[in-house]
């Protein structure tokens, strides 16, 4: 332990050194938006990492981006009915969430009781 804090200076008195180009600056805390559509499907089918899209690919920007459906209702009868008229559009990551190691979050999202 008493290694830690003398490592931890190494990044303060070298951080001149350090590009900026590879800074990551963004921090998204615990929530997750997108997860939250992928746990449906994990609580109520078994079924992960399973999420569905809620419109067309916006090709236009530098990379992809779509939005995920909203759960038609919440019960097991909804995500059969989702996953029956929304097959085609079935995706298993979004946002990289996969790359970032986001499903370790989706613990968060089971109740308490």
């Amino acid at each position: 332990m008493a290694a830690i804090p003398p490592w931890q200076w190494t990044f303060t008195t070298a951080l001149e050194r350090l590009d900026s180009r590879y800074r990551i600056e963004a921090a998204s805390g615990l929530y997750n938006h997108d997860l939250r559509k992928f746990f449906y499907f994990l609580r109520y089918l078994g079924l992960y990492p399973v999420a569905t899209m809620g419109g067309p690919v916006d090709y236009s920007g530098l990379y992809p981006t779509f939005d995920l459906a909203d759960p038609i209702e919440d019960s097991e009868d909804g995500a059969r009915r989702q996953l029956a008229e929304h097959g085609s559009q079935l995706i298993m990551d979004a946002g990289w969430n996969t790359r970032l190691g986001d499903h370790g979050r989706m613990f968060l999202y089971y109740p308490t009781r």
